[in-house]
């Protein structure tokens, strides 16, 4: 159980990072 706790949290931490990776990619685009 313990397992697939940790494997979700990884795939929500993996989605967080993406979406923070494109929100400053756009921020970094718009502030060139």
């Amino acid at each position: 159980e313990d397992g697939e706790d940790e494997g979700r949290a990884l795939r929500m931490g993996k989605r967080l990072l993406r979406s923070l990776a494109l929100v400053f990619g756009c921020v970094a685009i718009t502030s060139l």
